[in-house]
């Protein structure tokens, strides 16, 4: 009784106050076009109208029109959102790029990345991919700069807002006046063919461009009585010169799209604003941002006049506007099974009986989205008079995903192609099972089931047979086949992942067989940040086979930046394992510890190594970037008496060019043996991370 009547004086006393200035004389109302980057003219346009006072009554965008006109609305100001696109890699959120300069990654992480070569649902009919990209960390990147929304009707933002999307199905145009500001943002740009389409409230929305580029009737309509100003940012038709890329094609063909229905709402504004901005500036490319926005701002300044007019006779804004505290009754989960659907519920029945709290709804989404079967989380309020229906819809990932990869390189002659099959709810809801076939010199077959989406808490169950060979500088070519078999339980404990288990391992060596088994533990923590560019990763993987000693190996990375073009990466670890057996033992330079060994690494029963890297960006675009790597690197390997078997260093330069597409590497290097070498890689090594190898 008390939290109702609580609740119920707390709806008499909410008020949301607009950041904006107030004015009873009347605004404007603002249509933003979609046009990619060139959308950043639309922060000149604001900055003008802020240095002249000029209220806006609501905001209507489409696309990049949407994603500026929400964050505005949202309460930052022009000079916020300069800040912003100046702090925002467009790279990073768009191609993946592995930012990350030593890599490690076993299986699992290889289903993880990326969007897979095709999707099947339980019928094992084809569903997708249904775009180039998943546009997840745009979304991550949207929910980070609305957190300061706590609404649930963009009526109720500083600025009363509308999104436009198309909804794929039907081909008709979507307002989207509720819900996720994050959301409504990534389905307004979700461009057809770049970007997946965005589920919500049961429609599949893609860019609304394709209907309604230049929202002036939508604004007419949802702001009667208001003048519009149309800022349009439309691309113009490139040149059969200037069509260069994917991204130059898919933006030509929307522009073609798009052309009837910009002339029919320029027709009905009241003033049109038409940025002179380069027409050859690529649809995503943000490096000319400061000329864009200049560009908005001399498009605007000679019709403040007749602005300033118009908005004075429009009827008087409102200068508060009186929230109530709607209270919950009800959590829908949608989009889960019955058997976890139930579960979820149950967990967030706290929530009912209370006013909606959008931090923790969005706290929830995040918890959900963790999930490996899950894709997308979405949140809509269902509203009844001063009660409300909260409801989580998720998007689940397909039944079956299948990728493709591969690893090619001149220093060594680990090169393979790789085929990954998931199958997940193989045997319970949220379960997964993993197949992974290596083909090459060095073969390999695994198998992994885990029997829940979170990694953090599941019982894994890992089967693989493999094949290797090497030739070590201090000891004869070996060759032997590897079968193991790996039972293990994870656990999420503060930061750290941590697992326990049992390893049985089988290596077949010319004419004999050495068979072991024993239990294993292995932890990790990794604090990188979104973008893979600062922050650190540490893991540790110990196993105590039926051996004197256990098998271990620790590798600690840390990376971080100067500034938006130079960063640096470091990396330390130790390795120990048994000199006796080539299957246990440790090889210096293997597994890239020092690339100019990694075709003759060094057998030994322990080792240690560090490298740093200093890195420059010296190009970046959509597909990715390329940088100039300066590295230097130490390793130092002991017999089983601790006694030193060799030291070694090497330094050298490299051109990385990480990417979604494209991911590879050359490099020019000098070692202590005065060797000098050129190498390349292509695609990222994928080395398993337990059971130990090396």
């Amino acid at each position: 009784m008390k939290v109702l009547s609580g609740c119920f004086i707390l709806s008499l006393l909410v008020i949301h106050l607009c950041t904006s200035s107030l004015y009873a004389e009347g605004g404007v109302v603002l249509a933003l076009s979609g046009g990619g980057t060139r959308g950043l003219a639309h922060i000149g346009v604001l900055e003008v109208l802020e240095e002249n006072n000029i209220p806006i009554a609501g905001i209507v965008g489409t696309s990049i029109g949407a994603i500026i006109g929400g964050l505005y609305a949202s309460g930052y100001k022009a000079a916020q959102l300069r800040e912003i696109i100046s702090e925002t890699d467009l790279t990073v959120l768009l191609s993946h790029p592995s930012e990350r300069i030593f890599v490690a990654l076993g299986r699992e992480q290889l289903s993880a990345g990326g969007l897979p070569w095709i999707s099947l649902n339980e019928k094992r009919q084809i569903t997708g991919p249904l775009g180039s990209e998943s546009g997840v960390e745009l979304l991550d990147r949207f929910a980070q700069l609305a957190l300061n929304v706590d609404v649930v009707n963009f009526n109720n933002l500083c600025i009363p807002f509308a999104a436009i999307a198309t909804d794929l199905e039907t081909g008709k145009k979507v307002v989207l006046r509720r819900g996720s500001l994050a959301s409504a943002m990534r389905a307004s740009m979700a461009i057809p063919a770049i970007f997946e389409p965005w589920p919500i409230e049961g429609k599949l929305l893609v860019d609304g461009g394709l209907v309604s580029n230049m929202p002036v009737s939508t604004a007419h309509e949802l702001f009667p009585g208001y003048p519009v100003i149309a800022v349009n940012v439309t691309s113009p038709l490139l040149l059969r010169n200037n069509l260069r890329s994917i991204i130059d094609v898919v933006d030509q063909s929307i522009t073609i799209m798009t052309m009837q229905n910009i002339d029919r709402e320029i027709a009905i504004a009241e003033i049109v604003i038409r940025p002179d901005i380069n027409e050859n500036i690529p649809l995503m490319d943000v490096s000319m941002s400061s000329e864009i926005i200049h560009a908005g701002r001399i498009a605007i300044e000679d019709d403040i006049p007749l602005i300033l007019k118009l908005a004075k006779q429009a009827p008087p804004l409102e200068c508060a506007r009186p929230l109530i505290a709607k209270i919950v009754d009800e959590i829908k989960i949608r989009g889960f099974p019955p058997v976890i659907k139930t579960e979820l519920e149950k967990k967030y029945r706290d929530w009912i009986g209370l006013p909606v709290d959008t931090g923790k709804i969005r706290v929830a989404c995040n918890d959900l989205k963790s999930r490996d079967d899950v894709f997308s989380v979405e949140y809509y309020i269902e509203e009844s008079e001063n009660k409300v229906r909260v409801v989580l819809e998720v998007q689940r990932k397909a039944a079956y995903e299948i990728k493709m990869g591969g690893y090619a390189t001149n220093l060594h002659s680990n090169r393979w192609l790789r085929f990954n099959l998931k199958r997940r709810d193989y045997i319970n809801y949220g379960d997964k099972m993993l197949l992974d076939l290596r083909i090459g010199d060095q073969w390999g077959l695994g198998l992994d089931y885990m029997s829940t989406a979170n990694d953090y808490e599941s019982w894994n169950l890992s089967l693989a047979a493999e094949k290797w060979d090497l030739t070590p500088s201090n000891s004869p070519f070996l060759e032997w086949e590897e079968y193991s078999m790996v039972l293990s339980r994870t656990f999420k404990v503060d930061l750290f992942d941590i697992g326990l288990g049992l390893v049985y391992k089988l290596n077949t060596l010319d004419d004999y067989d050495d068979s072991f088994w024993g239990p294993l533990f292995f932890a990790s923590i990794d604090t990188f940040d979104k973008e893979k560019k600062k922050g650190m990763n540490l893991t540790s993987c110990i196993w105590w086979p039926d051996v004197d000693e256990p098998v271990i190996r620790t590798e600690f990375t840390s990376a971080s930046y100067f500034s938006d073009k130079w960063s640096y990466a470091f990396r330390a670890g130790f390795a120990e394992g048994d000199l006796s057996n080539p299957g246990l033992s440790v090889y210096l330079g293997a597994r890239e510890e020092l690339y100019s060994y990694a075709d003759n690494p060094v057998r030994a029963e322990r080792m240690a190594w560090t490298n740093i890297v200093l890195r420059k960006e010296l190009l970046s675009s959509w597909w990715g970037r390329l940088t100039a790597d300066l590295m230097a690197g130490y390793g130092y390997a002991w017999d089983d008496e601790w006694e030193g078997i060799t030291e070694a260093w090497e330094a050298g330069l490299g051109f990385s060019v990480p990417g979604y597409f494209f991911d590879g590497k050359f490099l020019i290097l000098w070692n202590e043996e005065n060797d000098f070498t050129l190498g390349f890689t292509l695609g990222n090594p994928l080395w398993e991370s337990c059971p130990l190898r090396y």
